[in-house]
């Protein structure tokens, strides 16, 4: 494939009747977002015996300075000189390139059938729009799949805390038994006391009784020696 860089005042050479992606054309469009925006890019070619102009398929160079052109067989239909002019559209804002002037050379063959102009772009748009739905269509997968990846998330989130509250619930039951069961050991261990308390009275006032008897009969018994 030959690469032709679009120049003012020069004729661009398309090539010759029947041929078909041999030749690219550049456009340099360096600069022209930085001085307008970000935008699109349209291409009306408008060949030697054509009355109106139509539109061409257009890409990008690699570095995206040029717009580039894939002269296809019907853009180089009909030999003689043609016209070209890069359109530059930006939120309803339109800048316009210099009309550049095309060549189409005679070939020994001739032209044969004359392609229809169009239909290399409407197929281009065609690609573009079923490329955009498939996209659209994958896009809309992808957030499907995010949202549910989003929801399953959410409801292990709930699982956890659903458990780490019934851990909690379950710890906290636990506590207080053991609190009730420390409490009623406590309980027991002061009953216990009372009663060995009680005990211990019991012991000193049957001691008292039999300490107060034995003092009383040696009274008596002193007192009528």
């Amino acid at each position: 494939m030959r690469y032709i860089t679009a120049k003012e005042c020069i004729v661009i050479p398309l090539g010759r009747q029947g041929e078909n992606a041999a030749e690219t054309v550049q456009f340099p469009v360096e600069g022209w977002e930085e001085l307008y925006g970000s935008g699109s890019f349209e291409l009306l070619h408008k060949r030697a015996n054509d009355e109106y102009p139509y539109p061409c398929v257009l890409g990008f160079s690699e570095d995206r300075n040029y717009v580039e052109w894939v002269v296809s067989n019907a853009d180089v239909a009909y030999v003689g000189r043609g016209t070209a002019q890069l359109i530059y559209v930006v939120d309803g804002a339109v800048a316009k390139s210099v009309i550049y002037a095309t060549s189409t050379l005679q070939s020994i063959d001739g032209s044969g059938d004359v392609p229809e102009p169009y239909q290399s772009w409407v197929d281009e748009v065609l690609r573009a729009a079923e490329t955009a739905a498939e996209d659209a269509e994958a896009d809309i997968a992808e957030a499907e799949a995010a949202r549910v990846r989003a929801e399953n998330g959410r409801v292990a989130a709930e699982d956890a805390r659903v458990a780490a509250e019934n851990q909690r619930v379950q710890n906290e039951n636990e506590r207080a038994q053991a609190e009730t069961g420390r409490q009623d050991a406590e309980a027991a261990r002061v009953r216990a006391e009372n009663g060995r308390v009680n005990a211990e009275n019991e012991r000193v006032e049957e001691f008292n009784e039999m300490i107060s008897v034995r003092i009383t009969t040696a009274q008596i018994n002193a007192l009528f020696a």
